[in-house]
Parts: C-alpha cells; sequence; structure tokens
C-alpha cells in the first residue's frame, strides 16, 4: 500500500473490513406486490433472444418450429433487456414476467422488444445511447394460453392534418472488445495505440437538406505525457480544442482518462465518413475508442421496405412516404413506455397528435415491413419460486453447484443453535423469472426482496443468503475473464470503471431491501447478511463444504477457540497499531469479548534485519499453527501478499497456511479479496486451501482510505462481541452486517465483502466456563487473588450454560493456561514516519494444565513455577472445556483476568527430584540416535514431572531448551509444549514437537534439557546424520476398515511429522488395472497423513464390484521427494 498525493494532502489508500448494527422496523412493499404463483408454473415455455430494440417479427414458420400450432394462442412475457433499475421503488419494479402487447398479422406475431441498447431522448435535440451492463441480448418467453386474454393495445391520439414532419436522429459506432483496468462495467472498442488513424462510415438515410450533422467522439487513453484526439468528415477538418485534450497518467492505479467531444459541419452528402486520429509523442499502454455517435435532423419518412422509429417533443407528427391505401395499412404505436404502448389514430395523411405532452417514442410500421426476428435460446421447464414460502436463507448457485449448495442448506437446516428454513435456488429459474431471462443481479436482489418483504408480515424472516460461485467484473463475458468461468455468479459492478479508488464490485448490493434503497448505497442499511463462495468448479464447491463440515465437526477442542491474533504493520505514524487497539478494546468492552485472549505480533516492536522483521514473522506464524479464532490484520497489502518486509508473501500464501486450526479472518488492507478478475486472489487462495487458510474472510476488493478504517474496524470489534438475545455469538455475517450499518454515511464500506458462509458461527463457544474459587478463596474483581511463585494451587470453578447456571449434565475434559501479569511494551518508531506506540499484552507462559469435568463442575492442582515476572497487573488464566460423552458436541470457555502473579511461597515444600525425559525421537517413532534425518527435522519428546514442568520463560537459565552441537540454543521450545488432557493429581505431564530451522549436512548433536517448577532439570542427547534430500519413508499403509462395505478411509505412517504433503492413492484390480485414484494435499498429522476417502466407485461413478483390490499409496513433500508402498483391500457388497 503505498501514499497518493492528491491536492496536498496524503491519503493512505489501504482496505478494511466490517460487519454490522441493529435491524431496523423493515420497509416492504405490500404482500399484494408479488403474484402468489409465477407465470413460468405451467404450461409448455419457449425462451428466446433479441438483439436490439425495435419491432420484431415471430413467424408463422418459427412458431411451428417451437411447437405452437395457434399465432392466436401464443402469448409473449417479458422486458427484454430492460435495464433492471438499482433503486427499488414500488412504481419501478417489475413483478414476475408482466404479459407483453402484440399484434397477430398474416405473417405472424409483431411486438416490440428492447434490446440491450436503447436511444433515450435528453432534450428536444439531443439523442444518447444505453446499454444494458449486464446482458448482450434481451429476451423473452413464449407460451401457448389461449385461456389468458391478450393485452389489449389501446388506442390514442387523435388524426391531424399537419405536423413536424423532421426529427432527431442518432447512429451509434460501439464495438466492446476490451476493458481497460479490469474493473466497472467500462468496455473500449477499437486500438489506436498502434494503429493511430481509423475511419468509420455513416450513411445519413432521410437527413433534412443542408441541415448540421453533430459528430461526438468519446475515446480513452492512457499516456505518460498528453495526447489529443482530432476528427474530420468528408474531409473536413475540425478544430483541436481543451476539449480533445486527454491528460498524462502517471499512477498504476489510474487506467485511463476519457474525453467526449461534439463537431458539428454541414455536409455536402449524405455518405458519411468520419476519420478519428490519435496523437501522442510519449508512451502510450492505452488508447481506445469508446464510441462514435452521429446526430442529424431525419425527415419522417416511411422508408421503402421497414420501420420508422423515433423520438420527439412535437405532440403534432406527419410522416412521408405513404398515401393513398398504403395509409390505411400503417400502424403507429407510442412505445414510450414499451410496457404500455398505445396506438395512435392517425388522418389520411399520416399524420397524428399526442394527447400527452413531451418526448415521445413512436414506431410506425405495416405488415409488410421487413422486421428482425426473435432467435430460439431454449424450452423452459416449469418453475414457480414465487410459490416458495418463506425462509431464514437462500443459497443461490448455478445448476453445477447444486448438489454442494444443498449439502450446505442441509448444515444449517440440521444446526443445533439455529435451525433454519433454507432454500437452494439455481440461479437460471432466478434471471427467467425476476429478471425477464437476463444475467442480472438485479433479478437476484428482486428474489431476495420478495423473501424479505414476505418475512415482515410472517416468519421466518429473511436473514442470509449466499452466492455459491465467482463472478467477474465482466457479467458480459465480453472478455478473456468474463469468458474463463464455466458457471458464472453474477456481480454488481460500479460504472466507473477508471480509477481503483471509485470502480469496484460489491455483495452489499444484494443485502440493500429496504423500500428505496439502492439509489446512495453509501447510506443505505444492509437489511440481511450476504456472502459469496467463489468457487469456479464443482468440485471447489465440494470441498468448500467438506471444509466447512470439518471446520464445525473436527477442529480440535483446545483453548485456540477463544483466541484472537492480531498482526499490525509499522509506519504510517503508527496508525496501523493504533487502530488495532482500537478494535482492540471494542471487542473487550462488551460481554462476550471478557473471555477472548489477544496475542498480538506489532512488527515495529520487532527488530529490523536485512529488510525485514525475522523474529516477528516467527512468531507470528508460531501463532497461527498453534491455532486463533480470529486472525485480524491492519496495514499494508495487496491481491497477492500482505504486510511488507516479506512477513506474508504470495509464496507463503501457498505454504504456509496448512493448517489444523482454521480461523476466520479479518484483514483491513487493500485489494487482498479482489476476487472479480480471474487471476485468484490471496485471499481466495487461502479459502480454498483444503487443508487450512481459513474458513472465511471480510476484506476489501479494491483500496480504500485510512481515514475510515479506525471506524469500521471499532464498529467490527464492537459487533463481534455483541451476544444475541439468546446469549449467542452473532453468525460472521451478521457481524458483518451490524457493522457495516453502523456506519451508513460511508461509500467506503461498499469495498468490503463477505468471503465464506453468511450463516456460520465461528468455533468460539458461547457457553463458559468461570474459575469460582482459588486455594478455596471466592475469586472476584476485588478481591485481588495473587498466586505466588511454587504456590501449589487448588482451581475449582464451573461450565455454565448460556442463562448462567451450573450445566449439571456436563462431563468431560478441562484444560487451563495461565500467563504472567500483562505488560507493556513500546515499539520502536522505524523509518521516517514510523511512530513509538505502546500497548499492553499478556504475559509469559507460566502453566498448562489439564482436568476433569463432573456434573458441570472442575477442580485441578498446579504448582506455580519459580520464575515470574513479579509485575503486579493482570494475569491471563485461559479456561477451556468440552464434553467427552458420545454425541455431546457442547463445549465452553473462559478468561480470568482477576489473579495477580506476585511473590514467592515461602512455604512451598522442598522439591529435589528432576523431571523425567521419558523419550526422544526425531522424525519417527522408531528413531534411533545416528539415524539419517532430512534438513529440517522434528524432535518430538515424552515430558512429566511429579509436581510441575516450568514452562516460563521469565527465569534465566530455566527454560526449556533445545541445544544443537553445544553451541546453538533454542529456548522457545516450551512454547510447543502439549499437556495431556488430564494428569496425575499434583503432577504434570505432556509433549513438546520442535521442528528445527535448516541443519547442515552431516552429524549434530541435539540436547533437550528440562526444567521443573523448583529449579530442578534433565536433559537427554541424541544424534542425528543430516542427508540433504532425502526422501520421506512409509511405514505403512493401511485402511480403516477391511473389507469394506460402503466406504474405506487411507492411511499412511511416515517420518515427516507435522508436515506439508500430497497423498495419492491409487486403487487397482487384479489385472492391474486402475480403479480409482484420489489425491489430497495437506498436513501431516504427526506421523500419520490426513485420511484420503475412497467412496467404492471407480472413476466413472459406479460402484466396484466384490473382491480384491490393490492400492498404492505414495507421498511426496514440498520439495518434490516422495516414497511409495501398497496392500490389498477387500470390497464386499454394501450392508
Amino acid at each position: 500500500m503505498r501514499a497518493l498525493r492528491i491536492t496536498g494532502y496524503i491519503r493512505i489508500v489501504m482496505a478494511l473490513v466490517a460487519s454490522v448494527v441493529s435491524g431496523q422496523a423493515a420497509l416492504a412493499f405490500p404482500a399484494d406486490t408479488y403474484a402468489p404463483s409465477s407465470v413460468l408454473a405451467d404450461g409448455k415455455w419457449v425462451k428466446v433472444s433479441v438483439s436490439e430494440t425495435g419491432m420484431h417479427l415471430i413467424t408463422r414458420q418459427q412458431l411451428g418450429a417451437w411447437g405452437f400450432s395457434n399465432p392466436d394462442n401464443v402469448r409473449i412475457y417479458g422486458y427484454g433487456a430492460t435495464p433492471i433499475s438499482d433503486v427499488l421503488l414500488q412504481g419501478n419494479y417489475v413483478d414476475d414476467l408482466p404479459l407483453v402487447q402484440s399484434a397477430v398479422t398474416s405473417k405472424g406475431i409483431v411486438f416490440y422488444a428492447v434490446g440491450p441498447v436503447r436511444k433515450i431522448m435528453r432534450t428536444s435535440s439531443t439523442l444518447e445511447h444505453e446499454r444494458n451492463p449486464y446482458t448482450q441480448l434481451g429476451y423473452y418467453f413464449l407460451t401457448e394460453a389461449p385461456h389468458v386474454e391478450p393485452r389489449a393495445i389501446e388506442t390514442g391520439g387523435v388524426p391531424a392534418e399537419i405536423g413536424d414532419t423532421s426529427c432527431m436522429e442518432l447512429l451509434v459506432h460501439e464495438q466492446e472488445l476490451s476493458s481497460p483496468g479490469g474493473t466497472g462495467q467500462l468496455m473500449v472498442g477499437e486500438d489506436f495505440n498502434h494503429t493511430r488513424s481509423r475511419s468509420f462510415p455513416f450513411t445519413l438515410t432521410d437527413r433534412v437538406p443542408e441541415s448540421r450533422v453533430y459528430i461526438t467522439c468519446s475515446f480513452v487513453a492512457k499516456a505518460i505525457s498528453s495526447s489529443t484526439v482530432s476528427m474530420s468528415a468528408n474531409g473536413t477538418d475540425f478544430s483541436v480544442g481543451s476539449a480533445d485534450r486527454i491528460d498524462a497518467v502517471n499512477n498504476a492505479e489510474h487506467y485511463g482518462n476519457m474525453a467526449t467531444t461534439t463537431k458539428n459541419f454541414i455536409p455536402d452528402a449524405n455518405a458519411l465518413n468520419v476519420k478519428v486520429t490519435y496523437n501522442c509523442s510519449g508512451s502510450v499502454s492505452l488508447a481506445s475508442l469508446n464510441y462514435l455517435r452521429v446526430m442529424y435532423e431525419r425527415r419522417l419518412q416511411m422508408p421503402s421496405g421497414g420501420v420508422l422509429d423515433f423520438q420527439t417533443p412535437s405532440a403534432s407528427v406527419a410522416v412521408g412516404g405513404v398515401s393513398g391505401g398504403a395509409v390505411s395499412g400503417i400502424r403507429v404505436w407510442d412505445v414510450t413506455d414499451p410496457a404500455k404502448i398505445t396506438m395512435m389514430e392517425h388522418s389520411s395523411y399520416c399524420a397524428w397528435r399526442n394527447l400527452y405532452s413531451g418526448i415521445r417514442h413512436y414506431a410506425v410500421w405495416s405488415e409488410s415491413s421487413p422486421m428482425p426476428k426473435p432467435e430460439f435460446v431454449a424450452n423452459v421447464s416449469n418453475q414457480n419460486l414465487h410459490a416458495l414460502g418463506n425462509a431464514d436463507m437462500v443459497i443461490f448457485a448455478p445448476r453445477a453447484y447444486m448438489a454442494a449448495a444443498g449439502r450446505l442448506a442441509d448444515i444449517h437446516r440440521n444446526d443445533a443453535v439455529d435451525p433454519m428454513q433454507v432454500h437452494v435456488i439455481d440461479i437460471e429459474s432466478v434471471f427467467n423469472e425476476f429478471g425477464s431471462g437476463s444475467f442480472d443481479p438485479g433479478a437476484l436482489r428482486r428474489c431476495l426482496k420478495m423473501f424479505y418483504d414476505r418475512g415482515v408480515a410472517q416468519q421466518p424472516s429473511l436473514r442470509y443468503a449466499l452466492m455459491l460461485g465467482k463472478g467477474t467484473f465482466d457479467n458480459r463475458g465480453i472478455t478473456g475473464v468474463g469468458r474463463s468461468l464455466a458457471s458464472p455468479m453474477p456481480l454488481w459492478v460500479s460504472a466507473q470503471s477508471l480509477q481503483e479508488s471509485n470502480s469496484y464490485s460489491t455483495d452489499d448490493y444484494f443485502a440493500f431491501l429496504e423500500d428505496g434503497s439502492g439509489q446512495r448505497p453509501g447510506y443505505d442499511l444492509l437489511s440481511i447478511a450476504v456472502g459469496r463462495i467463489p468457487c469456479t468448479s464443482a468440485q471447489e464447491a465440494e470441498k468448500v463444504v467438506d471444509k466447512i463440515e470439518s471446520y464445525l465437526r473436527d477442529m480440535p477442542r483446545s483453548d485456540w477457540r477463544n483466541r484472537v491474533l492480531m498482526l499490525a504493520d509499522d509506519g504510517n505514524q503508527g496508525v496501523h497499531m493504533d487502530q488495532t487497539e482500537l478494535m482492540e478494546r471494542s471487542i473487550r468492552m462488551n460481554d462476550g469479548g471478557e473471555k477472548l485472549l489477544f496475542d498480538k505480533v506489532y512488527i515495529d516492536a520487532y527488530a529490523w534485519q536485512n529488510g525485514s522483521y525475522p523474529q516477528a514473522r516467527a512468531d507470528f506464524y508460531r501463532l497461527l499453527n498453534s491455532g486463533a479464532m480470529l486472525w485480524t490484520y491492519i496495514g499494508h497489502g495487496s491481491a497477492t501478499a500482505l504486510c511488507g518486509d516479506n512477513m506474508i508473501t504470495y509464496t507463503d500464501i501457498n505454504t504456509q497456511f496448512y493448517l489444523r486450526r482454521i480461523p476466520f479472518c479479518y484483514a483491513a488492507t487493500c485489494s487482498f479479496l479482489r476476487w472479480d478478475n480471474d487471476v485468484r486472489s490471496a485471499a481466495e487462495t487461502l479459502m480454498f486451501t483444503d487443508d487450512g487458510g481459513f474458513i472465511g474472510c471480510i476484506s476489501a476488493l479494491r483500496p480504500v482510505y485510512i481515514s475510515a478504517n479506525g471506524d469500521l474496524s471499532k464498529a467490527f470489534g464492537t459487533e463481534l462481541s455483541s451476544l444475541d438475545g439468546s446469549s449467542n455469538y452473532y453468525a460472521m455475517g451478521e457481524v458483518y452486517r451490524r457493522a457495516k450499518n453502523r456506519l451508513t454515511n460511508d461509500t467506503n464500506r461498499l469495498r468490503f465483502v463477505f468471503m465464506g458462509d453468511p450463516a456460520l458461527r465461528t468455533v468460539l463457544p458461547s457457553r463458559n466456563v468461570v474459575l469460582e474459587s482459588v486455594n478455596g478463596e471466592t475469586v472476584t474483581a476485588d478481591a485481588q487473588i495473587t498466586l505466588k511463585a511454587r504456590e501449589k494451587l487448588t482451581l475449582s470453578g464451573s461450565v455454565r450454560d448460556l442463562d448462567g447456571s451450573v450445566m449439571a449434565d456436563f462431563n468431560g475434559q478441562i484444560s487451563a493456561t495461565l500467563y504472567d501479569a500483562d505488560y507493556s511494551t513500546t515499539s520502536r518508531g522505524r523509518g521516517k514516519d514510523g511512530k513509538e506506540v505502546t500497548f499492553d499484552q499478556h504475559g509469559s507462559l507460566l502453566f498448562m494444565a489439564g482436568g476433569e469435568v463432573k456434573g458441570g463442575r472442575f477442580t485441578m492442582s498446579v504448582t506455580m513455577p519459580s520464575d515470574i515476572a513479579d509485575n503486579f497487573r493482570p494475569a491471563s488464566l485461559n479456561l477451556y472445556a468440552h464434553s467427552t460423552e458420545s454425541g455431546d458436541s457442547r463445549d465452553a470457555s473462559g478468561l480470568c483476568r482477576d489473579l495477580y502473579v506476585f511473590g514467592f511461597d515461602e512455604t512451598a515444600a522442598d522439591d529435589l527430584v528432576p523431571p523425567v525425559i521419558h523419550s526422544m525421537l526425531v522424525n519417527q517413532e522408531s528413531f534411533s540416535s545416528g539415524d539419517d534425518v532430512n534438513e529440517t527435522p522434528m524432535v518430538i519428546a515424552r515430558l512429566s514431572d511429579d509436581v510441575g514442568l516450568n514452562l516460563s520463560s521469565s527465569g534465566v537459565g530455566h527454560q526449556m531448551s533445545l541445544t544443537v552441537d553445544g553451541r546453538t540454543t533454542y529456548f522457545d521450545v516450551a512454547q510447543f509444549f502439549t499437556p495431556d488432557a488430564v494428569a496425575s493429581a499434583g503432577a504434570m505431564s505432556g509433549s513438546v514437537a520442535y521442528q528445527l530451522p535448516a541443519l547442515s549436512a552431516g552429524s549434530h548433536s541435539l540436547r533437550l534439557r528440562v526444567w521443573d517448577t523448583a529449579g530442578n532439570y534433565a536433559e537427554e542427547t541424541v544424534d542425528v546424520n543430516v542427508v540433504p534430500g532425502l526422501a520421506p519413508r512409509i511405514f505403512d499403509v493401511y485402511t480403516d476398515t477391511n473389507p469394506a462395505y460402503d466406504a474405506a478411509n487411507f492411511y499412511v505412517s511416515h517420518n515427516r511429522p507435522d508436515q506439508r504433503m500430497s497423498v495419492t492413492v491409487t486403487v487397482y484390480n487384479l489385472l492391474g488395472q486402475p480403479v480409482w485414484s484420489g489425491e489430497s494435499t495437506g498436513r501431516s498429522d504427526m506421523f500419520t497423513s490426513t485420511p484420503l476417502t475412497w467412496d467404492l466407485t471407480d472413476n466413472a461413478g459406479r460402484r466396484v464390484n466384490r473382491g480384491i483390490y490393490l492400492y498404492r499409496a505414495t507421498i511426496q513433500t514440498a520439495e518434490g521427494l516422495h516414497d511409495t508402498a501398497s496392500r490389498k483391500i477387500a470390497v464386499a457388497a454394501p450392508r
């Protein structure tokens, strides 16, 4: 992220993230706005398309080919490519598919169709054109319905003797070939960078002689120096003025400037040749024509064989070119409102006077007029979204992703905390029923509006919507980016397209459902929580649902579930740290925030070495791997990386985020979630990392300004720790919605989007663990209970339900982790724009203990270490409990900060018994000293002490340590200690898994030293032989069932503990032919790979026959090293 100097002020463009405010009384359309049933529910339907606006003919031959026998019984429905308004007003709202007015002639059915481009008369002498940004065709629907009365075309106007005999005509040349910056709605045409001059022919049909012609050129260019666009017509050169000048662009995030200029002259012929020339002496990266408009005065003359389509401000009009009997066959339709056509009564001179004033639009035609014909698109199956009942949640998905969407819906339908009514809807049916067939995001919004409004009067009320599928800025598939998606999901895209700072897409558009919303989106409230999972294939959709299922079911049950990891960037006068501190305070201020434990990595507080912060990086990835329910970041970033100084690079995004404990991410940084291009952003990469990454993300897809960051971060923190009426934490999509609704005068918030399932709650438990007493003394804020060095403690407490009552039916395990007193750190203020910032952190780890919960109550004994900080400030005791009874997934957490660590227990009994190192292994369970290992081996040790192991880092010389070759010692080993779930009374045991940094080739000695709380130590030494490029080794490959009846999970035992690797299993029949193959990449569970499941089908999806099969497993490390092993499996008939 970099500074932009704008009118003398430095604005730091950065990203932020958001979330929610309480919903207000809904503003809804009346219930009868929505039809109880769609017209598409019954009968035979055919979908057709038109490419232009105007009169169209469906011939009798076409009708017969499409299965319709009688034109008199055919009805046309829809509104073509009429753009769906962003503003939700009942006056402009169109529900379902309206019946189109039409006329049956001897040739077929004639109707007025709206195509993707319309001409609009802005003033009495000015015509412009408008293009629908979401579709290249207009669509209509045909059905045979003799029981439906045709919509009559009423007569209007009165015959006249005289009237205006001319009008303004508009000709347009516009090609849409590319996007200047991969953002916004704008598409530009012919390239002038390599061909500086181009000519464009026009024919000025029926031009009034000697009348003036107006030529408008719109041009987009990006060059390092100013440039001009010049025009000539029929050899007449037009002068170049200031309006023809295009200013220089020297900013990578400014994609060009647009110049629109109009010239006029009186040509001597009706064949017009317009020449456009681009002039620039500097380097040019973009020079493209946007459009050419030619406007002239045209005689109202009926064309020989054709339709006269025109607009005029004149009330009285006369059309020439028809006389005698031909006049009686002329029909004049007033198509000013294509949904309400009237037919003008005209005189024998084909003149009429309209009784309505203002600009009117007419189509003059006869049965003999040649007209364009609609094209067949598809037969449409019956559908009826209007008849669906109310829902809590709607999931929109392309047809290819419907299976995954259905699985996700079932997760929410069966949720124990918040079971919901969920509709899974194919987006094609939404486009047909709410968008007249067009790929328009407004159709999805209209559908949501219907469910939302109906929920005002009758529960359930719509709360969530999920878009399952990726979208791009190019909704029409014009560019390679738009065409790259096989099953796209539409995105609302801003009209602004030439600057990153004001061009964006947003899904908030779908959440603006109040009446009148959409006119000022920066002020609109989000009525529902909307999220998107930008998958690009059915396989990706299925994997994301797998990930969500695993997140809810399989994540480790430990105290990471109430931890928050906060990363803050340096520079910019410390604003990133200040805003992170503000967010932390806003989280803590609610009851739901008091139980969260914060780990902070503010990189400016670390030493800067050779362009990076190595210790900050090490601490961040250690804390990330140990687990955090939420990971927040505020600072610089891009679509490929976060936080400069090599903290989180694109390589890291792809290699360092294979996690067993998956966080939700709040990333307040520029463009981290730029999901509307074909290049996958870093945030998307992490979303689709199967075994790791994150479960969801709130971040920006474009830059925003730092001035709004603090407000949004504060709002996010406030809502994150808010509780609903049942004392549960809100789903993350609701957090997002409520936070954004706290800021209703800010368009910057629109750049922030929610990636993931908006109805998903994090693993943060809503139930509470309460520490009630220490050594019999009641814990209160005023008691100031002091924990002394070497003191033996008895901790007692309870697990409480949402209403605060003790959960007498709760039986399970509890862990307690004590951190020393808070301490203050002052950052270094590095760099010319640095600033020292003082912030508080919890102290170092003192002990970790486990115990049992019976009947909702627990008691555990621990011994304090001898080395403490002796700082009389609050300490932090993190508590986590979970049920161990079958079928009971309940858990609870708590954080007690009413304790103080200070002083020394003079009555503590002497302890002369050292700790015990039961085993010290390297990489594998069968390790023997001197074995070969890879360059970054993992040391794994089992430890215990009859009183307590010292995990503190406060005392010099008493830290748990690992020394290599007697020279290099690592003192952070205790950070990688995991206690046993339940230890013997008054004792402490557990294991250490410590991965060493790269070692040189050859022999090395490794010495592990462990201390207890009384200052006794034990040590163990082993030797290893480092072999660079040593391949991994498979010790065993097995299944969890043999014979297999319904499915089999394959496991691989190996010597690469806790490392990322790919596992491939191929199943063969006894002839050696491959039957099935599966692959997964993830982080191994110590010595065993994550399971790979075979559903007993072959590669074609067919159930395999009973019999004996061979399977071969291959593991491959990130460095490309591999090993293979094989075994047999029996497949039995399904039970």
